[in-house]
């Protein structure tokens, strides 16, 4: 490139110490940002807009002030004695001087190598490097990359001719500088040997190779190259080079590139072991071309689209690694690749098509890393594709290309062990923590620091720069404390570390690159999202934030959101806290989008928990536990807004999700009873319900005793029975009723079951009715009112079939055919039973009891196969459907069936489990009923007197069902015959001295 020397008052000496000069004198830079400034419009020698001046010299600041600071600093250019020819415009300066890099390109455009190399002295602005300037940092390193790789072809090209006319010794010297720029470059390192052995100096040539061997194999763990280790045979035999059929070794005139450019890293590579397995398979299936590694920044796109290359090294004539990553503008890619590639752009053909022409019969991996802020410019990934068939590319971006030819891949964070264990040490993410902290601290151990560090992965989400941000912290913090400051903080995850890119300094600083990316709406539609927690479905984010598919799919494909096989969305960790932090930015539209999400959530459970009662409840348990984190904040928000309307819309729906997950629910309603004021009639509904529905968690679970259980009951009928409240009243009523029937005292359940009886009359409840009305079929079946049950179980089942309440019917038709089979009446029993399924599969899918039932019916019928079959199948539906009393129910079947087949430990190992689970659950019915099986399995086993023992407890104990009184005292005569008179009342007598606790924990844990 020339210039008009007469408009050139000025030379610029950039290659080497910057110096200016003007007229007779030489002033030496000092290393300022205007200076830095001046010398980059020497170096670019044209027009430049202050756009570009701002993104070099000022990319962390607001544009205001930004550009005022210019203003100032080129005030002080003004005055500087040496900028004599600065052009400065409204929108654009020039300073047109002559430089020594424009003298040295247009020497190699003229191939006067000997005066090229005269003018690179040393790399451009020698020792020049301005703090707190990253850009132009980044700017500056690219371009010495460039003119680096100029001076390289310029010093091979020189050597080769002069080794062309035998001059081999200043061969040697010209190469001599080179091969020490870079002792690892192979293809020197050969020139630069075979100029010395054929120069004459054997012995220097080995001890050069020597050198670069030992260099290679302790930085890189490889061999050198075939054709190396063939010239250095060459050389060792003192056989000639150069003659015809010697060897395959390429001379000077070849010219060869290297073979890659792959930037050494400073640190280890950790991890990552199936997803290089994964790309490798891509990269070596022929449709795959072009490859695009996709994560939000700071996920390692870079480090391992690198990793990756260095195992395709024998697959490629040439791997080349391209970062775009200070590139500020499209139309400069073509550049930075002509760059990369060490292909000089001469001469009056477009630089595109020379790029293009280059690489047209090239084998050779391209890795164009960081992509993302560039994507208006990827049309030449698919001009190089089309041209070039032999080129595969690797890119890596936060944001995926959109070509035709692209195939994705989403990386996602290193492995996070679930648990403390020994084997969680080696899992990738702890281990980069640990490597990466013992550059802080040598004295270091993962072992000593296990669940810290597990919870420092898992809270970064596995990210690997916020995992080496979060080490860095370790000279100062151990990692408990960092475990504390990042539950509080992000900014933590930042770092002084010099040698890392300016944009990784900090999460925060990666996060907000990619935000500056996006489009207003879509920085709207990440706001709202980020009030889900653990994801979200495409209903939800339609519902709450507004955002159709196509929005979705976009904040998806630019690495905000990730979206799995069934549809489902979610945010890494860190963009989540990132993006709550931008949240309270507009305070507004968080209350507004808080409000949706929280009426959407109350609501889906109100219309899904029924669902976990049908045919459908696997599919609709599992997509309520993925939005079990939503329900909890939804919940949240209803107490922190006092939106005590909802709470009993859906107390009882929640009450039902919880169920398998009692613990949680009752803290759920405690929080509502500390937040709601008795004083306050507004609340009055909201607290009866929430007192009632603790009251039913807190006593499956056992949490309280009766009375207290009652108390909280008395205190929520109080408030609701005034108002009328049907659904709480009938709630707080059955579970009075219900702790009565699980204490035995059956008049006491027959009175409330009448109460609720009348109630649901009142109100019209038909299901409540239906429901009722079985119970009370069950109360007088355990009171002995035997004539009386057969009457009214008929007339409930017609009351049932006429109100067409077929799930109650259902359910009264297990309750009387399981009266029949009990009474002997097997043939009857069965066909109620029979008919029972039937209606439950179709209906409303509530089984067990039938299967229990049919069940008992085999049995009876000593179908024991048959009957261990339905067991079986009861069980299974107990462990969807049900809690651990209908479990323990089928359990008990099961090991009856054991007991009548022989199998006398495998009996007694079921039972032991039923009685485990009844104690647990505070089932006292349950409890009594294993307790007698395990008695007879006692006498059956020739221990007798405990049988009896047991039995004679058991006689006398309230909270046990009619069957199983009869039963026990049926057993305790049949044992009278195998006892003397003395040790039959000697075992009676001791049973009046036992507690229920203590004959439980005998069993359970004997010895005790």
């Amino acid at each position: 490139m020339a210039y008009n020397m007469a408009k050139m008052t000025n030379y610029a000496r950039l290659l080497g110490v910057t110096q200016v000069q003007v007229g007779e004198i030489w002033y030496d830079l000092p290393l300022t940002k205007a200076t830095a400034l001046l010398v980059y419009l020497a170096y670019q020698g044209k027009w430049v807009t202050r756009d570009e001046l701002l993104y070099i010299f000022y990319p962390d600041s607001a544009e205001k002030p930004a550009r005022s600071s210019l203003r100032q600093l080129l005030t002080t250019l003004r005055r500087l004695p040496y900028s004599k020819g600065l052009e400065i415009e409204a929108s654009r300066l020039r300073w047109q001087v002559e430089t020594d890099v424009e003298n040295f390109k247009k020497a190699i455009s003229e191939e006067k190598w000997a005066k090229a190399l005269e003018l690179y002295q040393a790399e451009l602005l020698f020792g020049f490097s301005p703090h707190n300037l990253s850009e132009f940092d980044n700017w500056l390193s690219l371009e010495r990359q460039a003119l680096h790789t100029m001076w390289r072809n310029v010093s091979l090209n020189f050597a080769s001719e002069l080794a062309a006319t035998e001059r081999h010794s200043l061969a040697a010297d010209v190469l001599a500088p080179l091969h020490k720029a870079d002792i690892l470059d192979e293809e020197v390192m050969r020139a630069y040997s075979e100029s010395l052995y054929s120069s004459g100096q054997k012995g220097q040539a080995l001890e050069t190779f020597a050198a670069f061997k030992n260099t290679l194999h302790h930085e890189l763990g490889i061999s050198p190259e075939a054709r190396t280790l063939e010239l250095i045979r060459l050389i060792q035999e003192d056989r000639p080079l150069n003659v015809k059929g010697a060897v395959g070794v390429k001379t000077f005139a070849n010219k060869a590139k290297p073979h890659h450019n792959l930037p050494k890293q400073a640190t280890e590579f950790v991890g990552r072991k199936t997803e290089k397995t994964k790309l490798g398979e891509l990269l070596a299936d022929s449709r795959c071309r072009l490859l695009t590694i996709v994560a939000p920044g700071g996920m390692g796109k870079t480090r391992l689209a690198i990793e990756v290359a260095k195992f395709q090294l024998e697959q490629f004539e040439q791997v080349c690694f391209v970062s775009f990553a200070a590139v500020v503008s499209p139309e400069l890619m073509i550049y930075t690749l002509a760059d990369a590639l060490e292909l000089t752009l001469f001469g009056s053909k477009p630089p595109k098509e020379q790029v293009l022409n280059y690489l047209r019969n090239k084998k050779m991996l391209l890795v164009l890393d960081n992509l993302e802020h560039l994507l208006s410019g990827v049309d030449f990934v698919s001009d190089i594709l089309t041209t070039a068939p032999e080129i595969k590319i690797l890119a890596t971006s936060r944001e995926r290309l959109s070509l035709q030819t692209e195939y994705l891949f989403d990386l996602y964070g290193l492995t996070v062990p679930e648990s403390n264990s020994s084997d969680a040490v080696v899992i990738d993410a702890l281990q980069l923590f640990a490597l990466r902290a013992k550059h802080n601290r040598l004295d270091f151990v993962l072992e000593d620091n296990l669940q810290d560090v597990r919870r420092i992965c898992q809270l970064v989400g596995g990210m690997p720069l916020a995992i080496e941000l979060a080490a860095s912290w370790s000279r100062l913090l151990n990692p408990r404390e960092i475990v504390v400051e990042l539950e509080q903080n992000l900014d933590v995850l930042a770092t002084s570390t010099r040698d890392l890119p300016e944009r990784h300094h900090s999460m925060r600083s990666v996060f907000e690159a990619s935000w500056q990316q996006l489009s207003e709406e879509e920085q709207t539609a990440l706001r709202k999202l980020s009030v889900f927690q653990g994801g979200f479905t495409r209903e939800a984010a339609l519902a709450v934030a507004e955002l159709d598919l196509p929005a979705l799919l976009s904040l998806v494909n630019k690495s905000f959101l990730w979206r799995d096989s069934t549809g489902r969305s979610s945010q890494h960790p860190l963009i989540l806290q990132y993006l709550r932090h931008k949240t309270k930015e507009v305070p507004e539209e968080l209350k507004q989008t808080e409000e949706k999400h929280g009426l959407y959530y109350l609501e889906l459970v109100k219309e899904q928990v029924p669902e976990l009662r049908t045919q459908q409840a696997r599919e609709t348990r599992k997509a309520l536990d993925n939005e079990l984190s939503n329900i909890r904040t939804a919940w949240e928000w209803t107490l922190r807004e006092k939106r005590v309307e909802e709470i009993p819309r859906c107390a009882q729906a929640l009450r039902d999700l919880f169920r398998l997950n009692r613990n949680e629910g009752v803290e759920m309603f405690k929080q509502a009873v500390a937040m709601l004021d008795e004083n306050d009639p507004e609340h009055h509904a909201a607290l009866g319900y929430a007192l009632i529905h603790q009251a039913m968690l807190d006593g499956y679970l056992g949490n309280l005793d009766r009375s207290s259980i009652f108390k909280l009951i008395e205190k929520g009928l109080a408030l609701l029975v005034p108002l009328d409240e049907y659904p709480g009243i009938l709630w707080g009523y059955t579970t009075l009723g219900a702790i009565a029937w699980n204490l035995g005292d059956f008049r006491k359940a027959k009175e409330i079951v009448m109460l609720v009886l009348s109630l649901a009359r009142r109100f019209g409840d038909s299901s409540e009715i239906g429901r009722n009305l079985t119970s009370l079929c069950d109360v007088e079946r355990n009171l002995g009112n035997f004539s009386e049950v057969s009457v009214l179980m008929h007339s409930s089942l017609e009351e049932l079939r006429e109100f067409g309440d077929l799930k109650n019917l259902s359910v009264g038709l297990t309750v009387f055919g399981s009266y029949l089979v009990d009474n002997n009446k097997l043939e009857e029993g069965e066909n109620l039973l029979l008919e029972s399924l039937e209606l439950g599969q179709k209906y409303h899918g509530w089984t067990v009891p039938t299967l229990a039932g049919l069940a008992r019916h085999a049995y009876k019928h000593c179908d024991f196969q048959r009957a261990e079959a339905f067991a079986h199948e009861a069980y299974e539906a107990a462990s969807e459907h049900a809690g651990q009393f209908m479990k323990a129910t089928t359990i008990a079947i099961l090991g009856r069936v054991k007991l009548a087949q022989g199998h006398l430990s495998e009996a007694e190992q079921l039972m032991v489990g039923c009685l485990r689970m009844g104690w647990g659950a505070s089932r006292y019915l349950a409890i009594s009923h294993s307790l007698v099986f395990l008695a007879e399995l006692s006498i059956v086993k020739g221990q007798v007197e405990q049988g009896v023992t047991l039995l004679s407890f058991l006689s006398r104990y309230q909270a046990i069902e009619k069957r199983d009184r009869d039963e026990a005292l049926k057993l305790l005569e049949a044992a009278r015959q195998q006892l003397s008179p003395r040790d039959f009342t000697q075992a009676q007598k001791e049973s009046k001295t036992l507690t229920l606790e203590q004959i439980v924990t005998e069993i359970l844990e004997p010895g005790t």
